[in-house]
């Protein structure tokens, strides 16, 4: 159900957004982007696109090889790992 009310929040963010970005769009009346304009918009939106697509290849590529499992080990998550705070043999002003 949280799952549901996040899709649908964000999917509502999202509308709203281009709603209003088509709105403003229109308002502007006429205003002449130059070809270099367009090709600057679709540059921007490739490599944005990229950058961000090669992040999560890494991310993923990271991941199965392995890479992240001894920083994993070491996390305060890991249960099998005492926390400082918990053994009263440490003494806390260090």
């Amino acid at each position: 159900m949280r799952t549901f009310v996040l899709a649908g929040g964000l999917g509502l963010l999202l509308a709203l957004t281009a709603y209003l970005a088509s709105r403003l769009w229109l308002d502007l009346g006429d205003v002449e982007i130059s070809l270099l304009g367009w090709l600057m918009i679709a540059g921007g939106g490739f490599f944005a696109l990229a950058i961000g697509g090669g992040l999560m290849a890494l991310a993923f590529y990271s991941d199965r090889k392995g890479h992240d499992d001894a920083h994993h080990r070491q996390s305060e998550f890991d249960p099998r790992r005492q926390r400082q705070d918990d053994d009263p043999d440490i003494d806390s002003d260090h």
